[in-house]
């Protein structure tokens, strides 16, 4: 992992950080935290990638929020998505509100909308004006 550090400039803060999701397993968060990572972007939901998208919650999620918490690490969260309209988008941002709204996070909700090079994917075919179309609705 690289890793860019500013030394002896006032110009520059930084913070380390890691996103998760269920494939990481269980993690011991007071060593995560003791190994000098400040954040933690944890995934609350993702779109699979079949024809009909279904919407699911990450395995982990409540377990990775609230050790995160305990151990002192400021958290914010991540959908990854696959949708191929405004329409799922708006989706997507529901699904996401809806799951962590009992919960409290220091830092922002993150769309996560990846290029899939190892699988056959939802959004192969959507174009880049239209990807962007997706993703600015659901910033919205």
């Amino acid at each position: 992992m690289a890793e860019n550090v500013y030394e002896n400039d006032d110009h520059y803060d930084y913070k380390i950080g890691i996103d998760v999701s269920y494939h990481n397993g269980a993690i011991n968060w007071q060593k995560v935290k003791e190994s000098g990572v400040d954040f933690v972007i944890i995934r609350a939901a993702y779109r699979g990638y079949g024809k009909e998208g279904k919407l699911n919650r990450d395995k982990c999620f409540e377990e990775y929020i609230t050790g995160a918490h305990s151990a002192g690490l400021d958290v914010g969260v991540y959908i990854f998505s696959q949708a191929i309209s405004e329409e799922e988008a708006k989706e997507e941002a529901e699904f996401i509100l809806r799951i962590i709204k009992d919960h409290e996070i220091e830092l922002p909700v993150v769309y996560d909308p990846e290029s899939i090079l190892d699988a056959v994917a939802r959004t192969d075919d959507v174009m880049g004006i239209s990807l962007r179309e997706i993703r600015n609705y659901f910033a919205a």
